[in-house]
């Protein structure tokens, strides 16, 4: 695993994993130092977290809850909540499907 500061472009922290590990196991206690340094360090209000879409877990959202945190994780492809969204995807005023 490996984060970055997109805005400043700094390397923030990496760790090495077996090849068999499954994306998202760990990335709670991966991110959670992370945010603590931040707000010991610099007291922000707005971090925003993008992760790739094998690291979207209800693990990573809590610590995001827990520190006030945004995030933007895309989801992996899922027909059931395909037909959910479809009625909610619009394009130039129009529904698209």
């Amino acid at each position: 695993m490996v984060a970055f500061d997109s805005l400043a472009r700094d390397f923030l922290k990496a760790e090495l994993r077996y090849g068999n590990v499954y994306t998202s196991n760990g990335v709670g206690d991966f991110v959670r130092p992370l945010f603590e340094h931040y707000q010991e360090t610099i007291p922000v209000n707005a971090i925003l977290v993008r992760a790739d879409s094998g690291f979207t877990t209800h693990k990573l959202y809590s610590v995001c809850e827990d520190f006030q945190s945004l995030y933007v994780n895309p989801l992996k492809s899922n027909r059931n909540l395909g037909k959910i969204t479809k009625r909610f995807i619009f394009v130039d005023d129009n529904v698209f499907f």
